[in-house]
């Protein structure tokens, strides 16, 4: 049982971005890489010790400032052990850019989770947000024999409520909402600024199935439902590669 936090902010200097400050108690842990020749910050958040058990409370906050690029990924997937744990994320991007990636949650027997994220934007940001959920550890027999899962989104563009949802997931409801025999992942993104408002999503094989629909402040929500794990993360490196290659050109003014 532990009670974690994580900050990281993100600054451009010289148009160059530059992490300020990357401070995280165990088990979370900052993995910084240099910035990339597209001037993005690759940065890696990890949960050590393998995952979430029950007890944990994790706190990641990450700050981008103007003109400031970072794509934050997950090392690897994510365990959610059994009993209670939690975990609240809180991104504030002040006229930078941020892409969102963290690694998959599997949640094991009898595991009950919950997820908050609270998003701000100012107006002029870019914000790529993904979520990959698992059913469970297939090789172990646990598939959907996890006890509650509840995830909590706000998100505000420029002082505007964007969307805010509450869903708590259980492996009854799931049974309600796809076929759990065809579909082993679920993703979930959101894509809210002035370029990335306007990302397409489609997926490269029929076996998978992928719905949006647009927000009233701007931007795409999407929920996509794949047969396995591989098939998702191939459906969000193409995402992440159309949405670099949007952002590649800078706006008038800026780096």
């Amino acid at each position: 049982m532990s009670a974690s936090r994580a900050t990281l902010r993100v600054s451009a200097a010289g148009c160059t971005p530059t992490a300020e400050l990357a401070a995280a108690q165990a088990p979370q842990r900052w993995n910084l890489c240099t910035a990339a020749q597209d001037g993005w910050l690759e940065v890696t958040h990890q949960v050590m010790g393998d995952g979430f058990f029950g007890g944990d409370l994790a706190t990641t906050r990450v700050s981008i400032g103007p003109a400031a690029k970072a794509i934050v990924r997950g090392v690897s997937a994510t365990p959610l052990r059994r009993g209670c744990s939690a975990a609240v994320t809180r991104l504030n991007i002040a006229g930078g850019q941020l892409l969102w990636l963290p690694g998959p949650l599997v949640p094991h027997r009898n595991a009950k989770h919950s997820a908050g994220v609270d998003i701000r934007m100012s107006a002029g940001s870019e914000t790529l947000f993904a979520a990959t959920l698992l059913l469970g550890r297939t090789g172990w027999g646990e598939v959907a024999s996890f006890r509650e899962l509840r995830f909590r989104t706000r998100l505000r563009y420029d002082a505007e409520l964007a969307i805010k949802e509450d869903i708590t997931v259980t492996p009854g409801s799931l049974v309600a909402v796809a076929d759990s025999d065809r579909y082993e992942a679920f993703v979930s993104l959101l894509a809210i600024g002035p370029r990335l408002g306007s990302l397409s999503f489609e997926c490269s094989t029929e076996e998978c199935l992928v719905g949006s629909s647009q927000l009233r402040a701007g931007g795409t929500a999407v929920r996509a439902l794949f047969p396995h794990l591989g098939a998702a993360l191939e459906f969000l490196g193409s995402v992440e590669r159309r949405a670099r290659v949007l952002l590649d050109e800078p706006p008038q003014g800026r780096c």
